[in-house]
């Protein structure tokens, strides 16, 4: 979990709208790659919120351990990319950052920020 520091010069607040928004996104972007997933490993804590939503509108289980190549990882967000470059499958993710996303193979994200945004998730306090 990155904490927000003097670098974030910027804020972002997601709406909750756009971020139903970005999931419709994501969830007709697999859909037209026609890759089949047969399950989904949501990232705790951020990424368990577009987990469920993406698992409802896929028809996908989600599980709590990643089983095989066929597991979509997904995160809320992708900020120096630490969290998801463990992960050899297919990753998707509400907000990507540029230094982030360069360091992290197979991923799709719905929309981008500059690194100095702090954002903030409509489930956040």
């Amino acid at each position: 979990m990155v904490k927000r520091t003097k670098k974030h010069t910027n804020i972002f607040n997601l709406p909750y709208g756009y971020m139903e928004f970005c999931i419709v996104r994501i969830g007709k972007h697999i859909l037209r790659s026609k890759r089949k997933y047969e399950e989904i490993y949501a990232i705790p804590r951020g990424g368990l919120i577009l987990g469920v939503y993406l698992s409802h509108y896929l028809n996908i289980p989600m599980v709590t351990n990643v089983k095989g190549p066929n597991t979509l990882i997904v995160d809320d967000i992708c900020d120096t990319g630490k969290t998801l470059q463990k992960y050899k499958q297919d990753k998707v993710v509400l907000i990507g950052k540029p230094k982030g996303i360069k360091k992290v193979k197979k991923i799709f994200t719905a929309y981008m920020v500059l690194d100095d945004t702090w954002v903030v998730f409509p489930w956040e306090a």
